[in-house]
């Protein structure tokens, strides 16, 4: 019988180097543990895990929805529309003291009250005049989403091109109506179609507006020029005939 030889140490070490990386390569992955070590790595935004939990919680979605549409819509609308019957009587209440509005005797003539002669100020004087009625709009749109999951417009559509609408008409109106004395487009169309003015000068400005018009309707609605091939068309008609 012949008697096996042991194996060294340097021959068992290197047997050991050769079926190392074989047996590294073959060996069975557990996924589910790593996918929740690498989630446990990930940095965790803040603020994501609350609106995940508003956007799971069906009781807090309807209460909110509730709240636009039965609060803040008809609230905002109102406010507005008296503003523009009551601002002359307010304007110099609602611009002192915000406590001294609120918690003293002052009496405003907005049917909303204090409140509502304040907000419509904010909003219509200072921010974006006329434009500013897109947001109780942007509220009804919202709210009834959220209250119901009915769309009574896109709102995707309804916040970009109504941001659209408020920021640039407030600036448009700034501009048509820089030497009244009511500020149709607010105090922010008015500085900054001030501002284009200076830089621009009021035909430049005009000029840029009437661009940025343009720009958007071909954007939105992807509009046409035909009607210059048009032109062309009827005068070679005009001219065969002659």
């Amino acid at each position: 019988k012949s008697v096996r030889e042991k194996p060294t140490k340097e021959a068992t070490k290197k047997q050991e180097e050769i079926e190392e990386p074989f047996l590294k390569k073959n060996k069975p992955r557990n996924t589910k543990a790593e996918s929740a070590e690498s989630e446990s790595e990930e940095p965790s935004i803040p603020g994501i895990g609350f609106f995940a939990r508003i956007r799971a919680n069906e009781r807090l979605l309807k209460l909110t929805g509730t709240f636009l549409v039965f609060i803040v819509t008809p609230y905002l609308a109102i406010a507005f529309l008296s503003y523009f019957f009551t601002w002359q009587a307010d304007q110099d209440k609602v611009m002192g003291s915000v406590g001294e509005l609120l918690f003293g005797e002052t009496r405003v003539n907005n049917v909303l009250g204090k409140f509502g002669a304040l907000t419509s100020h904010v909003f219509i004087h200072n921010w974006f005049g006329v434009t500013s009625f897109w947001f109780p709009l942007l509220a009804l749109v919202a709210g009834l989403r959220l209250m119901s999951g009915y769309s009574l417009l896109n709102i995707g559509k309804v916040f970009r091109y109504g941001l659209f609408f408020c920021v640039f008409g407030s600036i448009l109106l700034g501009y048509a109506f820089r030497n009244n004395w009511f500020y149709p487009g607010g105090v922010f169309g008015f500085e900054i179609s001030s501002w284009l003015n200076g830089v621009f000068g009021a035909t430049g400005t005009g000029l840029l507006l009437f661009f940025v018009i343009i720009c958007f309707l071909i954007i939105v609605f992807n509009i046409n020029f035909n009607f210059f091939r048009k032109a062309e068309v009827a005068e070679t008609e005009i001219d065969q005939v002659e």
